[in-house]
């Protein structure tokens, strides 16, 4: 269930929209295929700072609500916005640990000297953005062969209507229903050209 709904979300919709977080043309994916919207994450995290501390706060209030004792994220993006988390969650003197998963070219790995911060704890991951989750899930089932119990996946952003994710709830902050299609799309059969995308931005529909 998303964090934001109803008039907040349409507000902070409007808000990406305009201060071009969100853009609408012809995006070429990583993955090839095509898309009509875009987003920039870089974008909202470091000039759209008032909405990204919210965000972060929304999340925080939920870990220490629900009772969390720990949480993982995948980097890179994720450790940056679990680490505003923190900032959080610490400001409400809540004690929670943390473990960090590094990419790897043998998948993801948490240090061992991270262990005790999630063994045997209650584990909530934190992400950016998400669309089909498998990076999610990979972090996820780290944290369970290093003894945690994984409950629930949080992140900014989610492409899609996603209630669940390898069997875990997500809670993104937004949800973002946004389309993509194998090329030719129909907007290369209206010969559309691609559009242009923002350096160091990311998109929304190739976010695991």
């Amino acid at each position: 269930m998303p964090l934001i709904i109803g008039v907040e979300r349409d507000r902070i919709m409007r808000r990406l929209v305009e201060s071009g977080v969100i853009l609408s043309g012809h995006f070429e994916l990583h993955s090839g295929r095509h898309s009509d919207r875009y987003l920039d994450k870089r974008l909202f995290m470091q000039e759209l700072v008032e909405e990204y501390d919210q965000f972060c706060a929304l999340i925080a209030d939920r870990i220490v609500t629900e009772g969390y004792s720990a949480i993982v994220a995948p980097e890179a993006a994720g450790m940056m916005v679990a680490e505003r988390v923190l900032g959080h969650i610490r400001s409400r003197n809540y004690k929670v640990g943390y473990a960090p998963a590094y990419k790897t070219d043998n998948g993801f790995v948490i240090d061992s000297n991270y262990k005790r911060e999630i063994a045997g704890r209650c584990v909530a991951v934190i992400e950016d953005v998400i669309t089909t989750g498998d990076t999610a899930v990979k972090a996820a089932q780290l944290a369970r062969s290093m003894g945690a119990s994984v409950n629930s996946v949080y992140c900014l952003f989610e492409r899609g209507a996603h209630r669940r994710i390898g069997g875990i709830p997500i809670h993104p902050v937004v949800s973002i229903e946004l389309q993509d299609w194998t090329p030719p799309c129909r907007l290369c059969e209206q010969g559309i050209p691609l559009s242009p995308k923002p350096m160091g931005g990311s998109q929304l529909a190739l976010s695991d």
